[in-house]
């Protein structure tokens, strides 16, 4: 949730940062839903930066 956050604040580095951590947990967990969700929001974060090659 706090990657949306800063995503919508034009913070992208923390977001990147709440995405990995949300991520590490969540496979912990073993949440294949919510790791669905995260892995989208990295990839759209990646896509919207223009990380991609």
């Amino acid at each position: 949730m706090m990657g949306a956050i800063y995503k919508l604040g034009n913070d992208h580095p923390n977001a990147l940062k709440h995405y990995l951590d949300a991520k590490k947990l969540i496979d912990e967990f073993g949440d294949r839903a919510t790791q669905g969700w995260v892995c989208q929001s990295i990839g759209d974060l990646y896509f919207d930066q223009r990380m991609f090659t």
